[in-house]
């Protein structure tokens, strides 16, 4: 199975980045190397007083969900480069779970990563909470760019098995030809989905990273 890579995937964390400053937030410097900024971005949040004063009058959250905030926009940086920007609420909450190591193993349930997710909204289309078909079935979008009418269809088809093809676009949508490509084609530069086209005499299936992590745990 191959994926999609290139610099898109840097681009757009730099673009949350300088969407986060804007907001007035104290945010490290946007030169800091791959391997630290996470971390950097992390401490440099948690211990940052006017991050914390943004977050008290905009937000109107406690400390339990600002702390619980801070660690979910950790997570998604983190995830990006590989999920193209989308993570389930129940990957989301297993990962930050587990971030928190074994010394604050207080139980975080989904509706906290809900309310998490809604109040950081107010940031912008960086941070979006997307309300799936399937009952209690939320996506976390970490992306700026706006999500299509045609992208969610092929995401609400992608969350049914973990991935699509044309050939199941076409049939569940209707959809002609140049408009599946035109949707599968952006969503592989995103890093979206990843295209699987090992069989020779079969067209190729396109799989969503953020789907397949859960599916396979579950």
């Amino acid at each position: 199975m191959r994926r999609s890579v290139g610099i898109g995937a840097i681009q757009r964390k730099k673009e949350s980045l300088a969407k986060f400053k804007e907001k007035g937030q104290c945010i490290v410097s946007e030169n800091l190397q791959q391997k630290t900024v996470f971390g950097n971005v992390r401490d440099g949040w948690r211990g940052s007083t006017c991050l914390k004063g943004f977050w008290s009058t905009k937000l109107n959250i406690g400390q339990f969900y600002y702390e619980l905030a801070m660690q979910m926009i950790e997570v998604c940086m983190a995830t990006a480069p590989v999920n193209g920007g989308f993570i389930t609420m129940e990957e989301l909450c297993k990962r930050v779970m587990h971030s928190r190591g074994r010394t604050r193993r207080e139980e975080i349930t989904n509706e906290d990563i809900l309310k998490a997710a809604k109040s950081i909204e107010i940031l912008g289309p960086g941070f979006s909470v997307i309300k799936m078909p399937k009952e209690n079935t939320y996506l976390i979008k970490t992306t700026p760019k706006e999500i299509s009418v045609d992208h969610l269809s092929v995401l609400q088809i992608g969350d049914e098995h973990g991935f699509v093809s044309n050939e199941m676009l076409a049939d569940r949508l209707n959809w002609a030809n140049y408009r599946t490509e035109t949707v599968i084609n952006e969503m592989l530069a995103e890093g979206t989905v990843w295209i699987d086209s090992q069989c020779e005499n079969e067209s190729p299936t396109y799989w969503f990273p953020s789907f397949f992590a859960y599916k396979r745990n579950s």
